[in-house]
C-alpha cells in the first residue's frame, strides 16, 4: 500500500466536510479523485495508484482494511515500545472557548481520520 502524505490536514478536514453536504462536489472528487485529493498531500499522488473515495450512507458503512504489511510492521514497532501517537494531536484545542480553534481542531481530525492508517 501506497503512503500519502498530508500537508494540509485541515484544508483537507474542511473540503472533506464541504464535500460530504454537496452532491455536486461528491461527483467531482469520484470523478478526479487523485487531482482533489492530491491538492492536500506533501507530494504528488505516484504514477498508478488511484485514490477511491467511498462515501458512507444512512444505511451503509465502509471501512478500510490495512494492508498485511502494515500490520505487521507496526506489530514490529509495538514489540520493542517504538510506537506512538503523533504529536500533533496533543496541540489541538477541541474543548476550547474558541470556536475557530474547536473548527480548527475538528477539520484537523477530519483530514487526519480519512488519510492515516495508523502505522
Amino acid at each position: 500500500m501506497v503512503k500519502l502524505m498530508v500537508a494540509d490536514p485541515i484544508g483537507l478536514g474542511k473540503y472533506l466536510r464541504m464535500v460530504a453536504k454537496d452532491p455536486a462536489e461528491q461527483i467531482a472528487l469520484k470523478a478526479n479523485p487523485n487531482e482533489k485529493i492530491g491538492q492536500f498531500l506533501a507530494a504528488p499522488v505516484p504514477a498508478g495508484v488511484t485514490i477511491i473515495p467511498n462515501f458512507d450512507t444512512a444505511t451503509e458503512t465502509y471501512i478500510a482494511i490495512p494492508w498485511e504489511q502494515d500490520i505487521l510492521a507496526t506489530e514490529a514497532k509495538v514489540q520493542v515500545g517504538d510506537y506512538g501517537f503523533p504529536n500533533f494531536y496533543f496541540s489541538l484545542e477541541p474543548q476550547s472557548s474558541d470556536l475557530s480553534e474547536r473548527e480548527r481542531a475538528y477539520d484537523f481530525r477530519v483530514g487526519d481520520y480519512v488519510m492515516s492508517r495508523c502505522v
